[in-house]
């Protein structure tokens, strides 16, 4: 997300549409929990609201949509998802993110994007088109030291990047930057921040 405060963003998303159960309605492994909260349409749109005035300028109003996609090609639990900045053209981001158990059992996400940069110029993409999606058509955004954790704590989760761990080289100057990153997801609703 970008942000023009360097202090972060805070995003608190509100859902449409979506549940934590999975899609029987049933309870279902954590996974498919954490999944069933991911996708659905947010906004930070109250977040911005309610800022301070001297504040509100300094934050965009961001529209999140994230889809299940069912791939053959891709086992197990993967989503699209993009960001578009309100006011303005086009799609700010696309990422495919893998969500997975590690080999130590820790519930992870990894994010792609897409090889091919016309598909972001194309809008977004259909659900015929993120069903057929195969490995080569997408790349690694981050390295895995930037992979999300993820805890569930009651009926939330809460995805953390390690700060410590997480240095990129920045694709704008000639420095190393350490990312950092939260999100909560709660039944009714997000939280994150990042920087």
């Amino acid at each position: 997300m970008r942000v023009i405060n360097r202090a972060g963003l805070i995003l608190l998303a509100v859902f449409s549409g979506t549940t934590a159960l999975g899609d029987s309605g049933e309870d279902s492994n954590d996974l498919e929990q954490l999944v069933g909260l991911i996708v659905g349409d947010f906004n930070n749109v109250l977040q911005v609201a309610n800022l301070p005035a001297e504040d509100a300028g300094n934050y965009n109003i961001l529209h999140h949509h994230r889809v299940r996609i069912s791939s053959p090609e891709l086992p197990g639990y993967w989503v699209y998802g993009q960001i578009i900045e309100q006011g303005k053209p086009g799609i700010y981001r696309q990422v495919v993110t893998q969500y997975f158990r590690d080999e130590s059992d820790i519930l992870k996400s990894r994010s792609y994007g897409f090889a091919d940069p016309a598909i972001k110029s194309a809008g977004t993409p259909d659900t015929g088109f993120l069903n057929a999606l195969s490995p080569d058509q997408l790349t690694r955004k981050l390295p895995d030291s930037c992979n999300f954790t993820w805890k569930q704590e009651n009926n939330q989760f809460i995805g953390t990047i390690d700060h410590r761990q997480c240095i990129i080289q920045s694709r704008y100057k000639d420095e190393k930057r350490q990312l950092f990153a939260k999100e909560i997801l709660f039944d009714t609703g997000m939280w994150g921040q990042e920087g």
